[in-house]
C-alpha cells in the first residue's frame, strides 16, 4: 500500500478469510444472579 493512501471502506480489499468458533463456560450464581465467565476457547474451523 502506498504511504500516502489512508485505508477506507471503498479502497478495502479483502484478500483471505479464516472462521473460529469461539467457545465459552459461563457460571450463573442462583442466589445474586451473576453470571461469570469460567473458560473460554478459541477454535480454527477447518473444513
Amino acid at each position: 500500500m502506498h504511504l500516502g493512501l489512508r485505508l477506507t471502506a471503498s479502497n478495502f480489499i479483502v484478500e483471505g478469510e479464516k472462521r473460529y468458533w469461539l467457545h465459552i463456560a459461563l457460571g450463573r450464581d442462583l442466589n445474586a444472579g451473576n453470571v461469570d465467565v469460567l473458560g473460554q476457547q478459541l477454535e480454527e474451523v477447518t473444513e
